[in-house]
């Protein structure tokens, strides 16, 4: 089948399975913010690791990645495909859901920020108490 005899169910599947992948990112972010929380409650994170230190920047390039661009982009969609929505319910639903995801996922942002820099705080501490 060539890309032209596709019907539109078709096109839609692809066109979703494209927007899945993203959505693995997704769960790549929540899955490292849980194993950094796990890890911690455990006491088996060594805040100088190389492990702590690649599990921060995992959690940041998948924050940034799923939670930030991958939200700009469904809320640009949306907005530029206004017209595509028939009814005068589904789009404002759309919308306002989007912008509650976007608001959630500025704390979510904010929190990680504070969190990042408590631990490399401590970080710091510690190597200058080890240098004097």
């Amino acid at each position: 089948m060539n890309g032209s005899s596709k019907n539109k169910s078709e096109l839609r599947t692809d066109a979703q399975n494209k927007i899945y992948h993203w959505f693995y990112v997704w769960q790549l972010h929540s899955i490292f913010l849980h194993l950094r929380r796990v890890l911690k409650m455990a006491e088996l994170q060594r805040e100088e690791s190389w492990f702590v230190i690649t599990l921060w920047a995992f959690n940041w390039f998948t924050f940034f990645t799923s939670r930030i661009a991958m939200h700009i982009f469904v809320t640009l969609k949306l907005v530029l495909d206004i017209t595509k929505f028939p009814s005068g319910v589904e789009w404002p639903l759309a919308i306002s859901g989007m912008m509650g995801l976007n608001i959630l996922n500025v704390i979510l942002g904010i929190d990680l920020s504070k969190a990042f820099l408590k631990e490399s705080n401590s970080w710091r501490k510690r190597i200058h108490e080890k240098a004097t």
